[in-house]
Protein backbone atom coordinates (compact mmCIF):
# COMPACT_ATOMS: atom_id res chain seq x y z
CA UNK A 1 0.00 0.00 0.00
CA UNK A 2 1.18 3.31 -0.64
CA UNK A 3 2.27 5.78 2.20
CA UNK A 4 -0.35 8.62 0.65
CA UNK A 5 -3.42 6.14 0.85
CA UNK A 6 -2.18 5.51 4.58
CA UNK A 7 -2.38 9.29 5.34
CA UNK A 8 -5.45 9.47 3.69
CA UNK A 9 -7.01 7.20 5.98
CA UNK A 10 -5.75 8.43 9.18
CA UNK A 11 -7.12 11.40 8.36
CA UNK A 12 -10.33 10.07 7.51
CA UNK A 13 -10.22 8.91 11.20
CA UNK A 14 -9.07 12.57 12.87
CA UNK A 15 -12.07 13.98 10.60
CA UNK A 16 -14.79 11.39 11.71
CA UNK A 17 -16.58 12.19 14.97
CA UNK A 18 -18.21 8.61 15.00
CA UNK A 19 -16.21 6.91 17.22
CA UNK A 20 -13.49 4.31 15.50
CA UNK A 21 -13.51 0.46 15.56
CA UNK A 22 -10.57 -1.10 16.96
CA UNK A 23 -9.20 -1.66 14.09
CA UNK A 24 -9.32 -1.05 10.40
CA UNK A 25 -7.11 -2.71 7.64
CA UNK A 26 -5.97 -0.01 5.12
CA UNK A 27 -5.26 -1.92 1.51
CA UNK A 28 -5.43 -1.47 -2.09
CA UNK A 29 -7.98 -2.13 -4.18
CA UNK A 30 -9.23 -5.23 -4.24
CA UNK A 31 -8.01 -5.91 -7.33
CA UNK A 32 -4.71 -5.66 -6.18
CA UNK A 33 -4.08 -9.09 -4.37
CA UNK A 34 -0.97 -10.89 -5.80
CA UNK A 35 1.43 -13.64 -4.57
CA UNK A 36 5.08 -12.28 -3.43
CA UNK A 37 6.41 -13.56 -6.49
CA UNK A 38 4.37 -11.91 -8.41
CA UNK A 39 4.92 -8.57 -6.78
CA UNK A 40 8.38 -9.14 -7.37
CA UNK A 41 7.64 -9.97 -10.94
CA UNK A 42 6.30 -6.67 -11.11
CA UNK A 43 9.12 -4.46 -9.66
CA UNK A 44 11.33 -5.81 -11.85
CA UNK A 45 9.16 -5.22 -14.73
CA UNK A 46 8.53 -1.65 -14.02
CA UNK A 47 12.21 -1.28 -12.95
CA UNK A 48 13.57 -2.85 -16.42
CA UNK A 49 10.85 -0.45 -18.55
CA UNK A 50 12.25 2.78 -16.52
CA UNK A 51 16.09 1.68 -17.00
CA UNK A 52 16.94 0.48 -13.43
CA UNK A 53 18.78 -2.66 -15.50
CA UNK A 54 18.01 -6.45 -15.49
CA UNK A 55 17.08 -8.31 -11.93
CA UNK A 56 17.19 -11.74 -11.08
CA UNK A 57 14.43 -13.25 -8.80
CA UNK A 58 16.13 -16.12 -7.18
CA UNK A 59 13.16 -18.60 -5.45
CA UNK A 60 13.83 -20.31 -2.57
CA UNK A 61 11.31 -23.14 -1.61
CA UNK A 62 9.81 -22.93 1.79
CA UNK A 63 6.49 -24.28 2.58
CA UNK A 64 5.07 -20.55 3.06
CA UNK A 65 2.73 -19.95 0.80
CA UNK A 66 1.56 -16.18 0.83
CA UNK A 67 -0.54 -13.58 -0.73
CA UNK A 68 -0.35 -9.51 -0.26
CA UNK A 69 -3.87 -7.86 0.00
CA UNK A 70 -5.78 -6.73 2.96
CA UNK A 71 -9.80 -6.51 3.36
CA UNK A 72 -10.17 -2.73 4.11
CA UNK A 73 -14.17 -3.31 3.30
CA UNK A 74 -14.94 -2.00 6.44
CA UNK A 75 -12.75 1.58 6.13
CA UNK A 76 -14.58 1.60 2.75
CA UNK A 77 -18.02 1.06 4.24
CA UNK A 78 -17.75 3.32 7.42
CA UNK A 79 -15.64 5.91 6.35
CA UNK A 80 -15.61 6.22 2.36
CA UNK A 81 -11.80 5.26 2.56
CA UNK A 82 -10.48 4.55 -1.23
CA UNK A 83 -7.27 4.37 -2.21
CA UNK A 84 -5.81 6.74 -4.91
CA UNK A 85 -2.29 4.99 -5.87
CA UNK A 86 -2.30 1.16 -7.93
CA UNK A 87 0.87 -0.61 -6.74
CA UNK A 88 1.94 0.22 -10.25
CA UNK A 89 2.20 4.00 -9.49
CA UNK A 90 3.44 2.95 -5.94
CA UNK A 91 6.13 0.90 -7.46
CA UNK A 92 6.91 3.54 -9.92
CA UNK A 93 7.43 6.74 -7.33
CA UNK A 94 9.56 4.74 -5.36
CA UNK A 95 11.93 4.05 -8.28
CA UNK A 96 11.66 7.79 -9.52
CA UNK A 97 12.40 8.52 -5.65
CA UNK A 98 15.77 6.47 -6.29
CA UNK A 99 16.57 8.10 -9.24
CA UNK A 100 16.01 11.25 -7.32
CA UNK A 101 17.83 10.30 -4.84
CA UNK A 102 20.76 9.31 -6.80
CA UNK A 103 21.11 12.27 -9.23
Amino acid sequence: IDPRDIAQAVMLLCETNDSWRPVYNVGPDESCTCSLLEMARKVVSIGEELGFGNTEIKIVEKDIHQTAGLDSSLIRSELGYEPKYSLDLMIKSLFEMKRKKHD
